[in-house]
């Protein structure tokens, strides 16, 4: 999430806050709290594969090169994805040996986005410059024109997100 709320109950953004601030902050209404990435990969230590979403608003990449300096000794399997086309186009500059995958939504569909660059990015119209390895549509708008086009054409795998019974399964 780009913000606290929904996790932690707080609000604002991660980069609000201070180390010392997040590392107190509770996940949800539960006694864990926000592990470090570097505890995370060190606890995972390669046992599962994981999918690895980068939050990047507008056009600060900076969190690549960091994530990416991180990720470099961790000896499991991980793909990254994200909704900025940009993350995707640093990866396949700099790592082009990393899974990529761009997420995408029904952004005007829903009401909640409006403007081009919501468009662009419901159409997966940057998909040409990215060249993604899956796209993870939001599963409600899966009959996506520009979806169902993009995954022909491209023939990359078609993921979905966030299902959560077997109804949405169906």
């Amino acid at each position: 999430d780009f913000t606290l709320e929904r996790i932690c109950g707080r609000e604002g953004k991660i980069s609000d806050y201070t180390w010392d601030e997040l590392k107190e902050f509770k996940l949800c209404n539960s006694q864990e709290t926000i592990p470090r990435f570097e505890e995370v990969l060190k606890t995972v230590n390669g046992k599962v594969p994981l999918i690895i979403e980068l939050k990047v608003e507008w056009m600060d990449i900076s969190v690549c090169p960091v994530a990416d300096g991180v990720l470099r000794d961790y000896k499991g399997l991980y793909c990254i994805e994200s909704f900025n086309p940009l993350v995707l186009s640093w990866y396949r500059r700099y790592h082009n040996d990393i899974v990529r995958g761009q997420l995408a939504d029904g952004f005007i569909k829903s009401g909640e986005f409006k403007g081009i660059l919501y468009m662009i990015l419901q159409n997966l119209l940057l998909n040409w410059v990215t060249k993604p390895d899956f796209v993870a549509y939001n599963h409600k708008y899966a009959d996506t024109l520009s979806r169902t086009i993009c995954r022909k054409f491209y023939r990359n795998m078609a993921v979905a997100w966030t299902i959560k019974n077997q109804q949405e399964l169906e």
